[in-house]
């Protein structure tokens, strides 16, 4: 049986550090960024395409 989110293609991005996948995010300046939940840093550039602000998620 297949996850409904790989067939729409609906994934959430991995996080550049340590590979989970992102549910969020913090920014907390141009260069440092968090990711949410595992708590890694990573600085906001390296997230070119896949996670965008979307209302209501």
């Amino acid at each position: 049986m297949s996850d409904s989110r790989d067939a729409g293609g609906d994934t959430p991005p991995e996080c550049p550090d340590c590979g989970e996948p992102m549910l969020g995010m913090r920014v907390v300046g141009p260069t440092v960024a968090y990711a949410m939940p595992c708590g890694c840093s990573f600085a906001p550039g390296l997230l070119a395409d896949g996670f965008e602000n979307e209302p209501g998620r």
